[in-house]
């Protein structure tokens, strides 16, 4: 473990004489510098706290100082003690100068001991995954460290590992060997849990175009997708997504849908020194997955699944060795080897299998091939070099790839549809739906009508250039196209000329991102969202209404289409909603109903919060003045400074962040006090970014340091761990209790402890495969239930009682 110097800033102490120089006598004998340092505690978890003391003697006056990485920092009120929360071990410098020259330090080291975060127990689904880390270390360099599991396996990366926990529940172990000391040894539950939380109509979100490798739709309407370590599933008359894993003990590898809303699945175990081909289907009536036990050997795992129509299956392996099950069999048979490396399969009822193949003419001579499952004899079936096949409604052929889109016409020629599109080569998906190709290209989206050529889709979604765009199309059964992008999840309804958010149907906010959330009394609810696209995209808002299962799309518009950032219900349970520009009213019927305007505020102002108190009062913070909304109208509240993001006391006050610092503030006359003295490591002059207060009338911040407390006066870290050295999203709930998340669970503030506790499994890990899913919007109903609002789509419902 590296020990590393850490100086931090402190004030310049006086010590001696009141003002100027101290007069000495040339006899005087002077009084030799001494400097002293202590600390309360040498050994501390990451983040605790330390209180540093110490004492300067001197016949002058004395500068004490200590600096920081980032230089020394402005002198303040002397002082002789601070409170420090060294994350790893830390040597202070305390150092000491006088008039005459004379210097002196003195020096303390708090070892901090290194832990395993989640510091508190977990508890895992079966095959889910749980990241751990190390904490109370900066060097990250993962040689140094050996990690293990008493089960499941593990993929150590910088000073964190990702485990895979087993299908077996039961009680596991991950051991982590330190370069010097003992073990970090921290014991994992697998079970199933029930404080995972469920979507909001399911609306987690959806599958993510940058790790989905397969999207298929099962003839019961169900929706499935296939992702890197996960299987998800859109149940038929949802629009949400939910993990499929369950019960499925291999890692899956191809996805095809059969007959009566069946689905197959093929992959494989890879236990050492071997690995088997495992193959399964989805019963829809016993809902849960079915395994086929074929006669498999250990050629390798499954790779390719195909069914056909009438519900004849077949497998691949990598090994390229194929199986086969015929319509209403229950065996398997293995089928002639094609001599090829098989790369994608086909299985129709009118063709037989069709094999698409590589290595260049002297292996693939035609690329694809065919086996008419009677015959058992492969067949040349030469067009040029395509990558993929599919058929259409009247169960002709077609290809694309490379040489664009080609359809095996009745009398077994092919003929080249590919007229109007930009390039064969930058096809990435074909879609079929009766008497309609939607071609996606690097170029974007095209349509061919039967008889036609292609021609640009004029309206396509949009697509996000900073995320990785691939797109994938869907033909469903009831003509509708689904398209997967960069962007979000789209459905073109059959017939139709524009692609819609696939949210529209009645998820709320699945493929958007949460920007505010609020909860009223009798199942009341509003949704901020936005559809990703930055500013240049109209907000959303949805409603609930009480009594109702029902979202009602309001109809709103924002200044230069800025995103809701807040909402509130009134006692007439309209909504009042906040961008940085506009404060709004809304009715129950989705239109606005006011604007409200507030005076005396620059032609560039922005709006940067909106509390309510327990009375119902509204505030509003703007360009850092202070009003209080009335149905009269809006009345300014004199302070004499600017302030910033505010909360309510249980007293009535206000608490917020001032350029002179936290403020609390009397709203009836505009009297304000100091509120706590900073911590000195904490990086003030980035502020609050938002102010909460408790039952008990405790103040949290959040800030770009993590979260705050004021605790005997002064403002302290809230504890250690994710939530205390980052922003992240902070909630006090109705229950008073703080909770706050980051991009893999929810915690709440243990008081005992002093410290934030993880209070639910992973958001779905192993199941949404998103990297940086995180909450930006927490909201409490009145049972108790946490709902959980998240930056890349999605609305979770989280019990916490």
């Amino acid at each position: 473990m590296r020990r590393i110097a850490w100086v931090v800033a402190f004030s310049s102490v006086l010590i001696g004489c009141r003002g100027g120089e101290p007069s000495r006598s040339g006899n005087e004998q002077q009084t030799p510098l001494q400097v002293a340092l202590r600390a309360s505690a040498r050994s501390v978890e990451p983040g605790g706290p330390v209180d540093l003391s110490w004492t300067v003697r001197s016949g002058g006056q004395a500068w004490v100082s200590l600096a920081d990485a980032s230089g020394w920092s402005d002198p303040v009120s002397p002082v002789d003690s601070i409170r420090v929360n060294p994350v790893y071990t830390t040597e202070y410098v305390l150092r000491a100068f006088t008039a005459d020259q004379e210097s002196g330090e003195a020096r303390v080291t708090i070892e901090v001991v290194p832990q395993l975060e989640p510091t508190a127990a977990v508890v895992v689904d079966p095959g889910a995954q749980q990241r751990f880390w190390i904490t109370g270390t900066n060097d990250l360099s993962s040689k140094r460290f050996r990690w293990s599991a008493s089960g499941g396996t593990l993929e150590p990366g910088f000073a964190s590992a990702l485990w895979t926990a087993p299908t077996v529940s039961g009680q596991y172990t991950i051991r982590v060997g330190l370069p010097a000391g003992a073990d970090i040894v921290h014991r994992v539950e697998v079970r199933t849990s029930a404080a995972r939380g469920q979507p909001l109509a399911g609306a987690f979100g959806q599958p993510d175009a940058r790790t989905t490798k397969d999207v298929v739709a099962a003839s019961d309407g169900s929706l499935w997708a296939l992702g890197q370590r996960s299987l998800l599933r859109r149940e038929p008359g949802s629009m949400g997504w939910r993990s499929a894993n369950d019960g499925l003990d291999f890692r899956p590898m191809k996805i095809a849908p059969g007959p009566d809303g069946s689905v197959w699945v093929t992959g494989g175990t890879n236990p050492p020194g071997s690995s088997r081909l495992e193959v399964a289907h989805w019963d829809p009536v016993e809902a849960q997955w079915i395994r086929e036990l074929g006669p498999w050997d250990s050629s390798g795992i499954g790779r390719l699944v195909s069914v056909s129509a009438d519900g004849a299956v077949v497998v691949s392996s990598d090994g390229g060795r194929i199986w086969s099950r015929a319509a209403g069999a229950s065996t398997w048979v293995r089928l002639p080897d094609p001599g090829v490396s098989v790369s994608g399969m086909f299985l129709t009822a009118d063709h037989g299998l069709v094999v698409h193949c590589r290595g260049g003419p002297a292996l693939c001579p035609s690329e694809l091939i065919r086996l008419v499952m009677a015959g058992g004899a492969w067949e040349p079936l030469p067009p040029p070099r395509n990558d993929h096949v599919g058929s259409d409604s009247n169960g002709r052929l077609f290809a694309w790839g490379n040489q664009g889109l080609l359809r095996l016409g009745f009398d077994g020629a092919w003929e080249d549809l590919s007229e109007g599109l930009p390039s064969p080569r930058s096809l990435r998906d074909i879609a079929y739906v009766p008497d309609r190709y939607i071609a996606a290209t690097e170029q974007g989206l095209f349509v061919r009508d039967e008889g036609g050529v292609f021609s640009p889709f004029v309206a396509a979604p949009p697509v996000r250039s900073d995320r990785y765009t691939t797109e994938s199309l869907l033909a469903l059964g009831d003509g509708d196209v689904l398209l997967l992008n960069g962007s979000g999840m789209w459905r073109l309804p059959a017939g139709g000329d524009a692609f819609l958010p696939a949210a529209a149907a009645g998820d709320p906010a699945g493929g958007l991102a949460v920007t505010a959330l609020a909860l009223g009394p009798e199942g009341t609810a509003a949704i901020a969202a936005s559809n990703r696209q930055g500013r240049g995209a109209a907000p959303l808002l949805f409603l609930r209404a009480k009594g109702s299962s029902a979202w009602l799309e309001a109809s709103v518009e924002t200044e230069a289409a800025a995103p809701i950032l807040q909402v509130a219900f009134e006692e007439d349970q309209s909504v009042l909603a906040r961008s940085e520009r506009q404060l709004l009213r809304v009715g129950l019927d989705g239109n606005v109903v006011e604007r409200i305007s507030l005076d005396g505020l620059p032609e560039d102002f922005r709006l940067d919060d909106l509390v309510t108190a327990a009375d119902g009062t509204r505030y509003v913070v703007a360009s850092g003045q202070l009003f209080e909304l009335t149905r009269a109208g809006a009345r300014t509240i004199e302070l004499g400074h600017r302030i910033g993001p505010v909360a309510v006391a249980p007293d009535g006050t206000l608490v917020g962040d001032s350029a002179n610092g936290p403020l609390s503030v009397e709203p009836r006359d505009g009297t304000s006090r100091r509120l706590g003295v900073w911590p000195i490591s904490f990086r003030q002059w980035y502020g609050f970014h938002s102010v909460q207060v408790d039952k008990e009338g405790t103040v949290w911040a959040t800030t770009y340091d993590g979260v705050l407390r004021l605790e005997e006066g002064a403002w302290r870290p809230a504890g250690s761990g994710p939530c205390s050295f980052q922003l992240v999203t902070l909630h006090v709930g109705a229950d008073g209790n703080a909770y706050c998340a980051d991009d893999t669970r929810l915690y709440v503030f243990d008081g005992r402890k002093r410290d934030w506790v993880p209070l639910s499994a992973p958001f779905q890990i192993g199941a949404i495969t998103w990297s940086g899913n995180r909450p930006t919007a927490m909201a409490t109903a009145p049972d108790g239930t946490l709902w959980l609002g998240f930056n890349e789509g999605g609305v979770l419902e989280m019990p916490v009682r």
